[in-house]
């Protein structure tokens, strides 16, 4: 059996400046648990180019800024429609102030969403988006 070729997931930490500054984070079900979007990259797109397309539909508004930050992740998921290699690229997406969230998604103080997520490299990721977008507390 031929190898899957590899996947690649872009994790999206979209952010608006706020008065604290805000990160989207949506509800993971089915215990609700708090986690960061993402993104599936179609074949031959690049992570930054999925988080264009898919950070309209997660924040209603435009998209201010598109960083692609240095951390990454590669796992394997042995059985399931999803089985495969993965990479993981964690992108930000600055969105207009005033942009509303999603259903499913809301709007959390950067602290508080780093506070809340369980995944290491989401809040490894979180650091990074603080010390290079300058997010205010």
């Amino acid at each position: 059996m031929a190898p899957l070729p590899r996947m690649e997931k872009a994790t999206l930490l979209l952010f608006r400046r706020r008065g604290p500054d805000e990160i989207l984070v949506t509800k993971k079900p089915p215990r609700g648990e708090a986690s960061l979007p993402y993104a599936l990259c179609e074949p031959g797109e690049a992570p930054v180019d999925a988080a264009r397309r898919v950070a309209p539909e997660l924040a209603h508004g435009p998209v201010a800024n598109v960083l692609k930050l240095a951390l990454s992740n590669e796992f394997k998921v042995k059985n399931g429609p999803s089985a495969g290699d993965w990479r993981e690229s964690f992108v930000a997406v600055e969105m207009a102030a005033d942009a509303r969230a999603a259903r499913g998604a809301e709007w959390r103080v950067h602290y508080d969403a780093k506070a809340a997520l369980a995944h290491v490299k989401a809040r490894d990721a979180i650091t990074e988006l603080r010390a290079v977008a300058r997010l205010l507390p």
